[in-house]
This record gives C-alpha cells, structure tokens and sequence, in this order.
C-alpha cells in the first residue's frame, strides 16, 4: 500500500537521498524515466505508478559510506581514542549509522611517531621555511609531523594532490596565521588523519583551516576525518571560491567561539569578491556541538563560556553579508549530528542556508538540508535559510531530545 508521495523536481537522487524507507506514490515530469536511471544503484523499484525505497543499497544501507570502514584504528599517539562513546546515550533516537566520535574515532592513525618539523629539508617539497611548512610541489605529502606552534602549513601556488595527514596542531597561545592554509589553484588538496587543539586561542578569523589564495579561486579540497577542540574563532573557513568541490566528511569539531571579538562557526564560506562563484560543498557525516559544561572554565579570554559577536554560528556554506559571491553549485549538509547543549544561544543556528540578501544565485545552485540528527537545546533556530531557486525542502532532520522531526523538516 503507497503510504507517501513525492513529486520529481530533478533526477533520480532527490528519493534516493531525499526520501526516508518506505513506499510511495510517484508524479512529475517523466518519472518513469527518471526512477529507470537507478537500476545499478539498488535503491529503489518501480511498480506501475508507485516507487518504493527500502533500507538497502549497494552500499549495504540506504545512508551510504558513514566513513567507520576507512576510521583510524588503535589510539593516536597524542592518547586520543573514541573521545565521546557516550554522547548520545540517553537520546529518544540518535542517528542508525556508525557517527564518528561516538562509534569510531578520528585523528592520527594509531602506530605513527610524530616528528619535529625542523628535521624537513629547506628545500624541495615539503620544506620548511621560518616556522612555515610549505608544499607547492604536485603530489606533496606531509605525514606524522609535530606541527604545534609555532609551524604553521602552507599549500601553495598551482600545486595538485597535495595532502597534510597525521599531523598534530596545537595552540599554546595567540596566533596571527591559520593552523593550515590552503591557497592552491591545483585541485586535490587534502587535510586527513589530523588533529587540532586550539585551547580557545584566537588565531585570525579563519581558524583553523582556511581556504584563500588567488584570484583564480582554490582548486577545493577535501578535510576527512580530523578531530578539531576548542577553536577561538572558526574551524574551518573558505576564503575564495572553488573551481572544484570542497568535502567536508567524517571530522568530530566541538566548542567554538571564546573570544577575540568574533563569532565561532564550524564552516563558513567569506565570499570572495564580487564576481566570484563557488559551486559545490559536500559536509556530511560530521560530529559537530558545543556543550557549555564541557567549556565553563576561565579561558584566555576572561568569563567562561563566552560568544561574542553573535556566537557560534555553526555551518555556513553560502556565505555572508558584504561577500557578495554568487552561489551556483550543488550544497550537501546531511547526515551530520548537531548538537546545542547550554542555554540558548550556545549555537546560533546548525545551518545557514543559501540568503539571496547575502549572495547572488546561479542557475546551477541547490541545497539538500537532510537527515542531519539535532539536539537543539540551546540552539536559537536550528536552520536559517531564505526561500530561492534550489532550495530544497529539508527532509527527515530529527530532534534526537523528542523524535519528532526539526522544525520545517519533513
């Protein structure tokens, strides 16, 4: 019996990703075309009018890759091993598939010995150079280096597949330049297998990682698995548009925001000029929260528990007021969980949306807000998004606290 219904507004991956388990009665432009398209994928069957989604796909699950199978095994040489198997004990529902920093760990692989920084060369690629690590060479690699300030990374010039993995970043003070940045015009950049402490030390408003470089744009790159604590400002920032995807994937980032006259996010995009268009962003699968007793502890920035300038602002994947970039790719902030513990305003929002105030937008840009597991307990409003061409309806966002879907959510 057909219990729910969709309309098609595109190709075939709005059910598949848009749709819980179930069956349902399908309408729109050629959908039979549409729906015929997933054969290889498994995910659904067609019955005459009527389209059903079951639990599994080719991946094993209706979820996909939930990145346990590719996790960090033993403990990482910096003591950390699962660093929060409890977090969502307790919870009315939580998510079904394995959510990293609860079921499986992030951070530097178990078995590495960091290195010092000072032992690279000063020339070739990676080099050192001052307190900078530089790589600007096409397939550079960085793995298993003490990168505690006052190093610094830097991926540079037109350089391809370059990737910072097993690295430890850690803050004993103020600092005026990000732990990575990342200002490549190549593409394939990649940040794995780190972690970031920054023990609410303000570092600029970028953070952690920063994205920015040249006018040309960043050739995107990709942050997987990195657990990040205690950041001053942001986490991670895109600064210039892509020319290819940023991914943002199984990262564990909590407790933003102590400090310095800035508001805290987990990601944020800052435009880019007038005339400059990013396309896609895929952040999925992350633990990301502030919990105000985790926090409540004199910092380096006075009274405990501070947000400044409108506190953490959580993901921001289009932009701001004053950045004036236009939006024109396809935005992915599902599966994620979120969570708000503390009076209201810990967290601003989860998720900002796509705001035609902030941004302009192209012909190509939409945005799926799905299935991300919430606890809005001090949250202001879990989703800020304007309505415009692409956006789509969020579906199957719950509040792991009732069950209930987030509000506006299907």
């Amino acid at each position: 019996m057909v219990s729910r219904s969709i309309r098609l507004r595109g190709d075939w991956t709005q059910i598949k990703f848009a749709a819980e388990a179930g069956a349902y009665a399908v309408s729109g432009v050629d959908a039979r075309r549409h729906l015929k398209r997933t054969a290889a994928v498994g995910a659904l069957s067609l019955t005459g009018s009527a389209v059903t989604l079951s639990k599994t796909t080719a991946g094993g699950n209706w979820w996909g890759d939930d990145g346990s199978a590719n996790a960090p095994t033993g403990i990482s040489p910096t003591g950390l091993g699962i660093p929060f198997p409890n977090l969502l004990s307790g919870y009315v529902i939580r998510a079904p598939w394995k959510v990293v920093g609860v079921d499986y760990r992030a951070g530097i692989q178990g078995g590495v010995v960091l290195k010092d920084p000072a032992t690279l060369p000063t020339s070739g690629s990676p080099r050192r150079s001052g307190n900078s690590i530089i790589l600007d060479a096409d397939n550079s690699v960085l793995d298993g280096y003490d990168c505690s300030q006052p190093w610094s990374v830097s991926i540079q010039g037109s350089a391809r597949n370059c990737v910072v993995r097993n690295c430890k970043f850690y803050l004993t003070s103020s600092n005026a330049s990000n732990m990575v940045m990342v200002s490549t015009t190549g593409t394939g950049s990649v940040v794995e297998y780190c972690e970031f402490y920054g023990n609410y030390f303000y570092t600029v408003e970028s953070g952690f990682i920063g994205f920015d470089g040249p006018a040309a744009g960043i050739g995107g790159g990709t942050v997987r698995y990195c657990y990040m604590e205690r950041s001053g400002s942001d986490f991670i920032d895109t600064f210039r548009f892509n020319t290819a995807p940023y991914v943002i994937k199984y990262n564990v980032i909590h407790n933003s925001s102590r400090g310095g006259g800035v508001h805290g996010d987990w990601l944020q995009s800052m435009g880019g000029g007038v005339g400059a268009t990013y396309l896609d962003f895929i952040i999925d699968f992350n633990l990301c929260f502030n919990i105000a007793s985790m926090s409540d502890i004199a910092g380096p920035w006075g009274a405990a528990n501070t947000q400044p300038a409108g506190g953490t602002r959580g993901i921001l994947p289009a932009g701001e007021s004053g950045y004036n970039a236009t939006m024109n790719g396809a935005i992915s902030v599902s599966k994620n969980t979120f969570i708000a513990y503390g009076p209201t305003g810990t967290v601003q929002q989860f998720v900002s949306g796509c705001n035609s105030a902030y941004v302009g937008i192209g012909p190509n840009y939409s945005q799926t807000v799905n299935y991300n597991y919430c606890d809005p307990s001090g949250i202001s409003s879990w989703l800020e998004q304007a309505t415009v061409p692409g956006m789509q309806p969020p579906v199957g966002n719950r509040n792991m606290l009732t069950g209930a879907p987030m509000s506006g959510s299907t």
